[in-house]
């Protein structure tokens, strides 16, 4: 969707100051006129039965509008803003707008869901916007949807239903006034909107594990427009149209742990980096091979050296039309009193990066552009056991998107890279010289890593 804002629709927006907390339930139509201000012309505003219902009739639904509250005396830095969202007439159904900036722009957050998905973009004046957070939520419902966002200096925590939906970081705006979303071309009807001067933290959690057997996304936060769905109870990313890396993770809190992911490459660049990230509150480091059977290790954004590795099964081989599709277990971990983060592959430690003062707030997966991955089992645990065991195939089709053929050798590992059973041997395919590995950094910039 453009979201191009307002297009010269804002003439003058009149700041109506009243007292804050608590906000407004909608029991008194008249009392709800007075502390809300429309943005646009083409937004209207009704309140009836304990209800807000916003009307946008911009034809195009290209374009949003909100209704404002303009907050009086000092404003909150740390609050906790709630709303439920009684019904939409589109799949965008509507949402918070918070830390709204004095003037007639827009400046500020605007957290809505779109067709499942939540999304944070925040808005600059006069430079457009940026996504700072998206995630496609397993806990909504058809109506009647909870929506939370929580601000302790630059935290954020998202609630959908009562359930933790994930945080992000962002210094950009401290405070301001709250709006509620109203997408192009649709009504939204609220029930109620609150605001407490405090904040509602999650209680961090040291385990997760997905087979993605189950068809849904709960908690995982994607950064990035590559395609992205759960089929046939796989993770599948696709980045062939797309110059742009993709960051998908999960936020959990570990200090002394164990990470792991089966992937396969199907299709793309060979010199295209992908791997695992352990996400910091500065910094993260990535994890990285290619399709060309290298690997490194290092912060995220700086130049890495690659090595090469015949333990990295790697891209598909063509075999004049047929094609030999292999899985990769990537393996991160790091052990207690130790400031060493240990990169295994198919169970053999290929490398290690050492840093300090490195707190994990997330562990997930980088894509860079011009890929297709599979992704399966992942899991992070606190300590160094993690199950259940991750099975590595090597799979033979014929053509792309041919059948399986299910009777070819494999081997096992668990999720500490031990080996559980042999079953054949693993075909080794003749390393390839990639020109150049290359990663996006988050404003979409190429950068040259090797």
């Amino acid at each position: 969707m453009d979201w191009r804002i307002f297009k010269g629709l804002i003439i003058g927006i009149l700041i109506v100051a009243f007292s804050s907390y608590g906000i407004d339930d909608f029991s008194d139509p008249g009392e709800s006129n007075i502390k809300w201000v429309n943005s646009n012309d083409f937004i209207s505003t009704s309140f009836s039965g304990g209800q807000c219902k916003i009307t946008n009739t911009e034809p195009s639904g290209e374009i949003f509008g909100y209704i404002r509250h303009s907050i009086s005396g000092t404003k909150p830095s740390t609050f906790t803003i709630s709303t439920e969202v009684v019904s939409s007439s589109s799949s965008n159904l509507g949402g918070i707008v918070f830390c709204l900036q004095p003037g007639q722009g827009f400046e500020g957050y605007a957290l809505y869901i779109d067709n499942g998905n939540i999304v944070v973009l925040k808005f600059l004046e006069n430079s457009g916007s940026e996504i700072v957070f998206n995630a496609l939520s397993s806990y909504l419902k058809p109506e009647n949807n909870e929506i939370v966002i929580s601000k302790d200096g630059s935290l954020f925590n998202i609630f959908i239903n009562g359930e933790f939906e994930g945080t992000f970081t962002d210094s950009q705006y401290s405070t301001g006034d709250i709006g509620l979303f109203s997408p192009g071309n649709s009504e939204v009807v609220y029930q109620y909107v609150t605001m407490e001067n405090t904040f509602r933290p999650h209680e961090p959690i040291s385990y997760f594990y997905d087979n993605f057997e189950s068809g849904k996304l709960p908690g995982w936060v994607k950064h990035g427009e590559a395609d992205v769905r759960v089929d046939d109870g796989q993770l599948k990313v696709n980045t062939l149209d797309d110059t742009n890396a993709t960051l998908y993770y999960r936020n959990i809190t570990v200090e002394n742990f164990v990470a792991a992911v089966e992937v396969s490459h199907r299709g793309g660049a060979n010199n295209s980096s992908y791997g695992l990230l352990l996400l910091g509150e500065e910094k993260d480091i990535l994890f990285p091979i290619v399709g060309g059977r290298l690997y490194s290790a290092g912060f995220l954004g700086e130049l890495l050296d690659y090595s090469s590795s015949q333990v990295i099964r790697g891209a598909p081989y063509d075999d004049g039309g047929s094609y030999y599709y292999y899985t990769d277990t990537l393996m991160i971990q790091k052990e207690e009193g130790s400031q060493e983060y240990k990169f295994m592959v198919n169970g053999q430690h290929l490398t290690s990066f050492t840093t300090t003062d490195f707190d994990v707030t997330g562990v997930g997966l980088f894509i860079g552009h011009d890929l297709e991955l599979y992704f399966d089992n992942f899991g992070v645990a606190e300590g160094n056991e993690l199950n259940p065991p991750v099975s590595i195939t090597r799979r033979r089709i014929s053509g792309r998107g041919g059948v399986i053929r299910g009777n070819q050798p494999s081997a096992t590992f668990d999720l500490r890279g031990r080996r559980i059973g042999e079953k054949g041997v693993n075909q080794i395919i003749p390393e390839l010289s990639p020109s150049g590995v290359y990663i996006n950094n988050h404003e979409g910039r190429k950068i040259r890593l090797r």
